[in-house]
């Protein structure tokens, strides 16, 4: 498995854990994931942590989708949020989880509902997640 994940039900955070490559299906079920909890409205922030990763088959078109995607979904399911959506990346400076994460910041723009931000360590990515 490529991947694991845990919703955070205190704090309606889920961190993914980035373990190898996740294959396309395991990449889209994730996505899924996130996407059905924002449709439930149990999902307050994401946090993925890339600290292990060390290659990816996420493409830029993809990233930029899932990120588009899941701004119009904050917004069609969550009008009266205040405040926006937080994604948190968790990886190491000059790892390839960190040049992953730099990948998904640069396509983070013109999101009204998703802000993202990149972190060094895992208790400082679920904090700043969790809005604290």
């Amino acid at each position: 498995m490529g991947l694991q994940s845990e919703l955070r039900a205190d704090t309606g955070v889920l961190v993914i854990t980035i373990i190898s490559p996740p294959d396309r299906d395991e990449g889209d079920e994730a996505r899924a994931l996130i996407h059905s909890l924002v449709d439930q409205r149990r999902l307050h922030a994401v946090v993925l942590d890339l600290s292990l990763q060390q290659s990816s088959i996420l493409t830029a078109a993809r990233a930029r989708a899932f990120l588009s995607r899941t701004d119009r979904q904050i917004a069609r399911h969550m009008p009266d949020r205040t405040g926006p959506f937080r994604i948190a990346i968790v990886s190491r400076p000059g790892s390839f989880g960190h040049g992953m994460g730099r990948m998904l910041a640069g396509h983070a723009y013109d999101l009204a509902q998703v802000q993202l931000e990149q972190f060094e360590t895992l208790p400082e990515a679920e904090t700043w997640a969790a809005g604290a």
